[in-house]
């Protein structure tokens, strides 16, 4: 048993923060806050409940903490596909493929963020909403053809919505798919069509 514990001592507080984060992304998106223990999150890690405290000082913190991760991740890897894109078609195709990639990768993260659950904790709702606000405000920069501001964030809004109905779509019809590559999975799929229908929507709207 002292080794155990020597061993334990030994990790990293860094790696024991990831560890953490992972097995309460895990329990989360599985089973929502409330029906979460953080008894749970301590057997899933492997760490003990006093040590995920000197991490967190609450499960509501844990979970607070988790909905900003995933959501700036989520922006950040949408930002990266498209910062160096100049044409509009290959920057919604980019963006979408980077959206559905972060589903495909993360799944768990995806459903914890965009799920029902967050939703209903106004805290939480927050955290979401700033995280959508933030995609929105991305995505507005990124449209082109467009001089007028707010129709130009009507637009970037309607993708958003089209991009997550989509995405429910996707987890409701098809299982967890990390046995394949991404570049073979329905994922990718859905993200080529939902960008097409995107495309000529945008351009049609523009157009007129």
């Amino acid at each position: 048993m002292g080794t155990g514990g020597s061993a334990r001592s030994r990790v990293p507080g860094s790696h024991r923060k990831a560890l953490i984060l992972s097995a309460a992304l895990e329990r989360f998106s599985a089973q929502g806050f409330q029906a979460t223990s953080m008894a749970e999150i301590a057997e899933n890690s492997h760490i003990t409940k006093p040590v995920i405290y000197q991490h967190f000082a609450s499960k509501r913190e844990l979970y607070h903490r988790l909905l900003e991760k995933v959501g700036s991740d989520l922006i950040e890897a949408i930002r990266a596909a498209t910062a160096e894109l100049d044409q509009p078609r290959e920057r919604l195709e980019a963006g979408m493929n980077a959206y559905f990639q972060f589903i495909f990768d993360n799944r768990h993260g995806y459903l914890l963020l965009f799920g029902s659950g967050s939703r209903r904790d106004t805290e939480f709702a927050e955290v979401v909403t700033r995280v959508e606000l933030s995609i929105a405000e991305l995505v507005s920069e990124r449209v082109t053809g467009v001089r007028e501001d707010q129709y130009r964030r009507f637009i970037a809004f309607s993708l958003i919505g089209l991009a997550q109905g989509a995405a429910r779509s996707y987890l409701a019809g098809t299982p967890d798919e990390t046995h394949t590559r991404f570049e073979d999975s329905v994922a990718c799929l859905r993200a080529r069509q939902a960008a097409e229908i995107l495309w000529f929507g945008i351009r049609n709207s523009v157009e007129r």
